[in-house]
C-alpha cells in the first residue's frame, strides 16, 4: 500500500508538471503575438504565465523526495523552496487583481484609463509585484525562523507549518490577506465590469442596427438639391466600436472564468490551513496531498480556459503540437534540427497573426 501511494503521488505531480511546463510555454509564445488581447492586459497575463511556469519548475525539486521520502538538497535550500513557492502563489494573486483593476479602468473609466494605461507603466507594475512579493516573503521567513518552511515528506517539498501553535497567526493572515480578500474583490470588479459592458454592447448593437436600417431604407430627401448634403452614416465607426466591445467582453468574461478557477483551486487549500491552525491537527496524507495539487493545477487550467476562449490559442496550440510531436522522427543534421525549430516558431506567429488580423 505504501509503494502504490508513493507510485501515485509521483506519477499524479509528474503529469501535473508536464502540463503546467508545456501549457504555460505555449501561452507565452501565443499570448505574446495575440493582437486580439489588449497590449496591458497581455503583460499581466503573461506574468501570470512567468508564475505557472515557476510553479512548474519548484514541482520538479517534489520528484525524488515524494519517490524517497526524504529531502537531500540541504536546509538552505529547503527554506528558498518554500520562499519561492511563496513567492510564486502570492505574485498569481495580486496579478489576477492588478489584471481586474487594468479591465475595470479600461471598461468603465476609459478616459481616465486613456490618462494612467501606458506601456512603461503595466511593465513598472508587474516588476514592483514581482520584486515587492519577493522582499515581503524573505521578511516573513527570515521574522518567523528557520522552522517556518521545512520538509513535509506527504507533499515532497518544505512547507509552511501552521499546526504549530506559534504560526498559527500567520496562516489567518495569509489566507484573510493573500486569497479571502482579493478574490472577493476581484469577483466584485468583475461583476461590476459584466454589468457595464453588457449595457454598453446592447447600446452600441441598437445604434448598430438602427444605422443599418438607415442605410437600407434611406429617408426621401425633402428637396432635390440638398440630397448631397445630407449626412453619411458612420457606419464603420460603429463597427469599429461593436468589435471593439466585444473583444473587451471576451477578456473580461475569460479572466472571470480564471478567477472562478482560481477560486476552486485556492479555497480548499485556505480552508484547510485555516482548519489546522484553528485545532492544530493535520489533515489525513491523502487530503492534504489532494488539496495541494488542486492548487498546483491551478498553473495548467489557464491553458485551457484560454484555448476554450480564443480560437487563435486553439489553432496555434495546434500547429504546435504538430510541428514538435506528430511530425515523423527522421535522421537529421544539427543544422537541419535548427532550422526546423525556427520555421515551426515562425509558422506558429504567423498563425496568431493572422487569426488576431481576422477576429479584430
Amino acid at each position: 500500500m505504501t509503494s502504490t501511494w508513493h507510485v501515485a503521488r509521483v506519477v499524479a505531480a509528474l503529469i501535473v508538471m508536464i502540463l503546467i511546463l508545456v501549457g504555460n510555454v505555449v501561452n507565452i509564445v501565443v499570448i505574446r503575438k495575440a493582437k486580439t488581447i489588449p497590449r496591458n492586459a497581455r503583460y499581466f497575463m503573461l506574468s501570470l504565465c512567468l508564475t505557472d511556469l515557476g510553479v512548474g519548475a519548484a514541482i520538479a525539486f517534489t520528484m525524488y523526495p515524494l519517490a524517497t521520502g526524504h529531502w537531500p538538497y540541504g536546509d538552505t535550500a529547503c527554506i528558498a523552496v518554500g520562499i519561492v513557492t511563496h513567492t510564486l502563489s502570492v505574485t498569481s494573486i495580486i496579478a489576477l487583481l492588478a489584471l481586474s483593476i487594468e479591465r475595470y479602468l479600461a471598461m468603465v473609466r476609459p478616459l481616465k484609463y486613456s490618462l494612467l494605461a501606458t506601456k512603461g507603466r503595466a511593465i513598472a507594475i508587474n516588476a514592483a509585484i514581482w520584486i515587492s512579493v519577493t522582499l515581503f516573503s524573505i521578511v516573513i521567513s527570515l521574522i518567523q525562523g528557520p522552522e517556518f518552511f521545512s520538509f513535509n515528506a506527504n507533499q515532497g517539498t518544505c512547507v509552511a507549518h501552521y499546526e504549530l501553535p506559534k504560526y498559527r497567526n500567520s496562516a489567518f493572515f495569509s489566507a484573510i490577506v493573500f486569497i479571502f480578500i482579493p478574490t472577493t474583490v476581484m469577483i466584485a470588479i468583475y461583476l461590476v465590469i459584466l454589468s457595464s459592458s453588457y449595457k454598453h454592447a446592447r447600446i452600441v448593437t441598437e445604434n448598430r442596427n438602427e444605422s443599418s436600417n438607415r442605410s437600407t431604407n434611406p429617408p426621401p430627401p425633402l428637396l432635390p438639391s440638398s440630397t448631397s448634403s445630407l449626412p453619411t452614416v458612420a457606419t464603420p465607426t460603429i463597427d469599429m466600436e461593436h468589435t471593439t466591445t466585444s473583444r473587451n467582453n471576451t477578456i473580461v468574461v475569460t479572466m472571470f472564468i480564471v478567477t472562478g478557477t482560481f477560486v476552486i483551486c485556492y479555497y480548499p487549500y485556505a480552508i484547510l490551513s485555516l482548519y489546522t491552525a484553528a485545532t492544530g491537527n493535520t489533515a489525513s496524507p491523502a487530503i492534504a496531498f489532494a488539496v495541494r495539487l488542486l492548487l498546483r493545477s491551478n498553473s495548467f487550467l489557464n491553458t485551457f480556459i484560454y484555448g476554450y476562449r480564443y480560437r487563435f490559442v486553439r489553432a496555434a496550440c495546434t500547429s504546435f503540437l504538430r510541428c514538435y510531436f506528430l511530425k515523423p522522427r527522421s535522421r537529421v543534421t544539427p543544422d537541419e534540427s535548427l532550422r526546423t525549430v525556427h520555421l515551426s516558431n515562425t509558422h506558429v506567429s504567423m498563425i496568431v497573426e493572422h487569426i488576431s488580423e481576422q477576429e479584430t
